[in-house]
């Protein structure tokens, strides 16, 4: 059984396997804040300047000016004054037609391995919806999804990546949603791996 939390991905489409040394200049104050997290997490200012760059890369060069930072506590007073039917129809609605979009507009394939990162790196690790972990079973994969945002936030997530996984691949995963997770079960026979 080989298991991949959230940090390591299975698939990483943007990745070269190989680094470039590049020299720049920055303020002060910014390289004290680069060693103060460095030190803070155990890592070098280099993993820190690379997490910051694989972020930007992956991520949020493709949502300047088309999404907001909301803090956890404002969303879940938004999503405490919704029915839960609602938040279902509008976590549907946001799967059916912006995954596959941000797919292509990054120019991945349409594969489960481009899903599988997309659900696992981007909104997971990248977006902070959830903390992923990702479990390769013999017969299946797990996809456990856990976050603190409350059940209502559990049927939104649910219904996103469901109907993701329908329309970009045409597979209707089993899921399990709990008051703070959402666990996805992917028949291997259903898969369709990129060559």
């Amino acid at each position: 059984m080989c298991v991949h939390l959230c940090a390591l991905t299975p698939y990483d489409p943007f990745s070269k396997k190989k680094s470039v040394t590049r020299t720049i200049r920055i303020d002060e104050a910014y390289d004290d804040v680069l060693r103060y997290e460095a030190e803070r997490s155990g890592v070098s200012v280099n993993t820190i300047v690379d997490q910051i760059l694989r972020k930007y890369s992956q991520s949020y060069r493709f949502l300047e000016n088309s999404a907001v930072i909301v803090a956890i506590p404002t969303l879940v007073s938004f999503l405490e004054t919704l029915d839960e039917a609602i938040i279902g129809e509008l976590g549907k609605a946001a799967g059916s037609e912006h995954p596959k979009e941000l797919l292509l507009k990054r120019g991945l394939p349409l594969t489960y391995e481009a899903a599988v990162w997309y659900i696992i790196e981007l909104l997971g690790k990248n977006s902070g919806w959830y903390r992923a972990t990702y479990h390769n079973r013999e017969d299946k994969d797990i996809i456990h999804l856990s976050h603190t945002l409350g059940r209502k936030w559990s049927v939104f997530v649910n219904e996103y990546v469901v109907e993701f996984f329908k329309r970009v691949l045409e597979i209707s995963p089993e899921t399990e949603i709990g008051s703070s997770s959402v666990t996805l079960m992917i028949t291997k026979s259903k898969i369709k791996r990129a060559s």
